[in-house]
């Protein structure tokens, strides 16, 4: 497998995916997928409400986006999406769009899944270099 070419700038890497400690766009939206299709198959059995199972989407792309890069975090909310407004707002899978409700359903999982990826980004980029708790990044310059 080829893998991708990193460029001068971090930030860029990161936010594309080409970081080494994000995981891929394969893992992060089959993870989505395949969490909300287990859901998708309890709210279809009448065993939670539509309310708990939107939560439990909201959870789902927050655990995947802790793994993975704000680019992949947000494909992943859109899959969460695709599926809470398919399978637990609506019956068998069909898309319809409810208003306002839907705008602000997105928005927030989109907005969680960006945070969400950059503090994983954050947490495993000052783990990695050694920062100590407490300090934001550590710093190669002496004081």
């Amino acid at each position: 497998m080829k893998t991708t070419a990193r460029s001068s700038d971090p930030v860029l890497d990161m936010i594309l995916g080409k970081d080494e400690t994000c995981t891929s766009l394969g893992y992060a939206v089959g993870a989505t997928f395949v969490s909300c299709l287990v859901l998708a198959a309890v709210v279809a059995a009448g065993i939670v409400d539509k309310a708990f199972a939107f939560g439990v989407v909201m959870v789902i792309v927050v655990a995947v986006a802790w793994w993975t890069s704000p680019v992949n975090a947000v494909l992943a909310a859109l899959v969460g999406f695709l599926f809470a407004d398919g399978f637990v707002l609506d019956a068998a899978g069909t898309l319809a769009w409810h208003g306002e409700g839907d705008v602000l359903r997105l928005a927030a999982l989109v907005c969680l899944a960006i945070v969400t990826a950059l503090f994983g980004h954050l947490h495993r980029h000052r783990r990695r270099s050694g920062a100590r708790p407490g300090t934001w990044l550590n710093s190669s310059r002496s004081a």
